[in-house]
């Protein structure tokens, strides 16, 4: 007789459902990007012209500039990828599909964890594949994400962070921060005050929580301090909260961005998420809260009116899309015709 814990079959289910599940995600965020490898660049799209800044960093045929060239996470590890396949692609841009590669694998990823965090809180886990299926077919994940941007970056350590406050492990917010500034500066201001927010909520039903605030500073701190170190490293030289704040200020006037973009990407999201998040966490829901404000700071000062609405969705989309899920599962059985007996 075997003497392997029958525990273990169970384990390697999961581990193998797990695979199964972000491979069917990884081939989905491939089909979505395909269009950038041979249909169109997305370096000469006008409202894509970030594309040409990280296609620099990937190919080194020039130095990014400005804030670009200290968002180094998804292009370094696209550049290995680019040497590898270039001239063996045919038509395709190597470019591209290096970027595609890595964007699509942190997609698939955040869109695994999404999927898990709705397999917990939600009765029936059909419901949680639903929502991730509608957040894949988001337009921002099509038009930002899969496009030669590093926006999926962001977007996978923001659900990481709410991953982990669910599952009460606020000690590994440090390493996101970490990890979540290499994507994106924007990180640190609406991961740290997204995770405040949580922990009023949580601080509220548990006095006795007063400790896990120290994790939520430590990861805004160690954001600061990679940032910084980041930019020494590439020749900058050491800068301060405040300079970094400096640099981004701009003398364009703010306005909220009720454009085509907002209709494409919220039209039908925003009014169906909404109508069922009181089934999810108040903590979940005020902490978004909480950073939607820090993202509309960011665009006042800034002038960012134009990415506001990826912050805004890299931060909300999967919330949005689990309750717009639940919503539609709901709507469905409540209509659902009955059969004669």
């Amino acid at each position: 007789m075997s003497s392997t814990p029958v525990s273990v079959y169970p384990l390697k289910k999961i581990w193998l459902q797990n695979f199964l599940l972000w491979l069917l995600f990884l081939l989905i965020c491939l089909g979505l990007g395909y269009a950038t490898l041979s249909r169109y660049d997305p370096s000469k799209i006008p409202s894509l012209s970030d594309a040409a800044q990280y296609a620099r960093m990937v190919d080194q045929s020039a130095p990014a500039g400005g804030w670009f060239r200290y968002r180094i996470l998804i292009p370094y590890l696209a550049k290995p990828i680019y040497h590898l396949v270039q001239g063996h692609i045919g038509s395709w841009s190597p470019v591209f599909f290096s970027l595609l590669c890595v964007n699509a694998f942190f997609v698939a990823t955040a869109a695994l964890l999404l999927f898990r965090i709705g397999q917990t809180l939600l009765p029936n886990p059909t419901t949680a594949l639903i929502g991730v299926l509608l957040y894949l077919l988001n337009f921002n994940i099509v038009n930002s994400q899969l496009v030669g941007l590093i926006d999926s970056g962001e977007t996978l350590f923001l659900i990481l962070v709410t991953w982990a406050l669910l599952k009460d492990r606020w000690y590994i917010l440090p390493v996101l921060g970490i990890l979540g500034v290499l994507a994106k500066e924007s990180f640190i201001p609406i991961a740290t005050v997204f995770a405040a927010g949580w922990w009023i909520v949580d601080y509220r039903n548990q006095p006795n929580s007063l400790n896990k605030i120290v994790w939520v500073i430590l990861m805004g701190l160690a954001g600061l301090a990679t940032y910084s170190s980041v930019r020494w490293i590439l020749g900058v030289g050491p800068v301060s909260p405040l300079d970094i704040a400096a640099s981004a200020k701009t003398s364009q006037s703010f306005a909220l961005p009720l454009n085509k973009h907002m209709l494409y990407g919220f039209a039908w999201l925003l009014p169906l998420g909404v109508l069922r998040l009181r089934d999810f966490p108040i903590a979940w829901i005020v902490a978004s809260v909480f950073g939607f404000i820090v993202i509309l700071l960011l665009a006042a000062w800034g002038g960012a009116v134009s990415g506001t609405l990826r912050y805004t969705f890299n931060l909300t989309g999967g919330l949005l899309s689990l309750s717009a899920a639940v919503f539609l599962e709901s709507m469905l059985i409540r209509n659902e015709p009955r059969l004669a007996r």
